[in-house]
């Protein structure tokens, strides 16, 4: 239709976008691109998602492509706010282990994770005494898995956290979740009564032998009791069947994957995570803050709950890792990046119509977008080059002596004599003696891009086998120095010039009058070839001191005597 500027395209006023950051699929994210790009520029469009960070920026790329104004309207307030919990319980008996991880105003709270982390470790160290210490398993059997998801759903139920949708990424176990739980009910007469007449209605069209079929029955007898799965696997009809009668509140638990958090305004009161690690296709990987956000979305009724409930299910001998939790929680969402590629058919398609050219779909895309934008800041840098070489041309010809020989044979001494050290300590660093001497504490002396003649000591020389040879040491510079930032220009010289800065050798004034408060610190990690010298002098370092002391360093670094 868009190929061949279909007539009903004339009577297009709006498109909407739901779930646009479905252009970051590797997959699908070339026809969303593909779509905002051949829509015509009259269509107004709407774009709606929950998870992208650079939102403003992919405005700024609609809206320098359709020529017209773009706004962005954001808010990071939820209407029902979430509150995120750890299950470390196994049983019954233990199914009133749900310890609070984040509070509905997004705070951490990490003595509630060590409650859950004890809670855990003790429960593992009854069971070693009782059978012996045997390997940690991180799976359950069958049998584990029954107990663990009754006393959940028991759990859920006492609490009132019902409905719930419990979030598996596996067909195959979201069906092993159903059979396991059979003989649970959870739906009154009245309910029961109301899905079977549903279902009577839903699959009245199908036939005697259609209506038969084991997963109709199955997903029948299984609605009844308010329990269903929602996969691709499912049939569609029985996939919407079972969608309506979540939204009524007929269907308590409901096993899905990941396919029910898009899309679809199905909110639960509760959302349950089996695991918070899934299979891209090439490995096994931890969910990132965007999935984790879209899954847990679903969890909050509007108007109906206060608070949303969060649960991730800490299944195995040990709970997940807190860097792990507080990255998929807290972190920053996804970035929208273009997937745009040339595909045959679209390249075919481009050459049935030929009011529009291939080169335009590729000069429009999201992809080519940031290639203009740094195709300009490096016109930028390269209009300030012209000038200071402008400015240079001025400055030879007032200049007597710059064409002078003498001036050219201190330009090519000083290079040789800077790619003389360069080699000289290339051989000292495969030295042992020299590795020897750089240790926790030693006073050196360095150059630091412009700055050929830094203090700096030495805090750790581990580095020092790794292949990109570094050190990490803390600089100790005047405020003045770090005020001359590079420029544009100044930068891409850096980067352009890997060897030696062709600079004369700066003394460092010992006896300029000292002030604290015109010193700053800076850790860094620095090659083994930017350093000048090592000196027979060196501090005491204290692992983990507060950057407070360093000013009593500092004193004691400018009293000394260096060799």
């Amino acid at each position: 239709m868009l190929y061949n500027r279909s007539d009903s395209l004339k009577c297009l006023e709006w498109v909407i976008f739901d779930e646009v950051h479905y252009i970051n699929d590797p997959e699908r994210g070339i026809v969303w691109e593909e779509v905002i790009i051949m829509l015509p520029d009259y269509v107004n469009l709407i774009m709606l998602s929950a998870t992208v960070s650079n939102s403003t920026e992919f405005a700024e790329w609609v809206g320098r492509m359709k020529k017209r104004h773009v706004y962005v309207i954001s808010t990071f307030k939820r209407p029902v706010p979430l509150e995120h919990y750890l299950f470390t319980g196994n049983s019954t008996g233990t199914n009133k282990e749900l310890f609070l991880l984040i509070d509905s105003e997004q705070k951490l709270l990490l003595k509630n994770y060590e409650l859950a982390v004890n809670a855990k470790n003790s429960r593992l160290k009854d069971h070693q005494q009782q059978y012996g210490s045997k390997q940690r398993r991180d799976y359950l059997n069958p049998n584990q898995s029954k107990t663990l998801w009754t006393a959940i759903i028991y759990m859920l139920r006492d609490r009132q956290l019902l409905p719930a949708v419990c979030f598996v990424f596996s067909r195959k176990r979201c069906d092993e979740y159903l059979s396991l739980v059979e003989k649970l009910d959870l739906n009154p007469a009245e309910d029961k009564h109301k899905i079977v007449k549903f279902f009577r209605q839903a699959l009245s069209r199908l036939s005697d032998s259609d209506r038969q079929l084991p997963q109709v029955t199955s997903v029948l007898e299984m609605a009844k009791r308010g329990i269903a799965i929602h996969h691709s696997g499912v049939l569609p009809i029985l996939r919407e069947a079972v969608e309506l009668l979540f939204q009524s509140g007929c269907i308590k638990i409901l096993f899905a994957t990941e396919t029910f958090a898009m899309g679809i305004n199905m909110p639960a009161r509760t959302v349950i995570f089996d695991a918070i690690q899934k299979h891209d296709g090439r490995s096994f990987r931890e969910l990132t803050p965007s999935e984790y956000i879209q899954m847990a979305g679903r969890a909050g009724r509007r108007g109906l709950d206060k608070t949303g409930t969060v649960i991730i299910l800490c299944k195995g001998s040990e709970v997940q890792p807190i860097a792990s939790l507080r990255t998929m929680m807290m972190g920053k969402a996804s970035q929208l990046q273009s997937q745009f590629r040339l595909t045959y058919a679209m390249i075919l398609n481009f050459l049935r119509v030929s009011e529009c050219p291939l080169t335009y779909m590729v000069r429009s895309s999201y992809g080519e977008f940031h290639e203009q934008k740094a195709n300009l800041r490096d016109l930028i840098a390269l209009k300030k080059l012209q000038t200071n070489i402008e400015q240079i041309k001025v400055l030879l010809d007032k200049c007597k002596n710059c064409n002078n020989e003498k001036l050219n044979q201190y330009y090519e001494q000083t290079e040789k004599y800077w790619s003389l050290i360069y080699n000289i300590q290339q051989l000292l660093q495969e030295n042992v003696k020299t590795q020897n001497l750089l240790k926790c504490g030693k006073i050196i002396r360095i150059r630091y891009l412009y700055e050929t003649d830094l203090p700096a000591i030495v805090l750790d020389s581990s580095h020092e086998h790794s292949k990109k040879q570094t050190i990490s040491v803390l600089l100790i510079r005047r405020k003045s120095q770090l005020n001359e930032s590079l420029t544009d220009a100044d930068t891409i010289l850096l980067k352009e010039s890997n060897g030696i800065l062709v600079l004369p050798l700066q003394t460092w004034k010992q006896d300029d009058p000292y002030d604290i408060q015109n010193e700053d610190y800076e850790i860094k990690n620095i090659s083994y070839t930017d350093i000048l010298d090592i000196t027979l002098n060196s501090f005491l370092i204290i692992l983990n001191c507060s950057m407070a002391c360093l000013s009593d360093v500092s004193k004691c670094f400018c009293s000394m005597t260096l060799c």
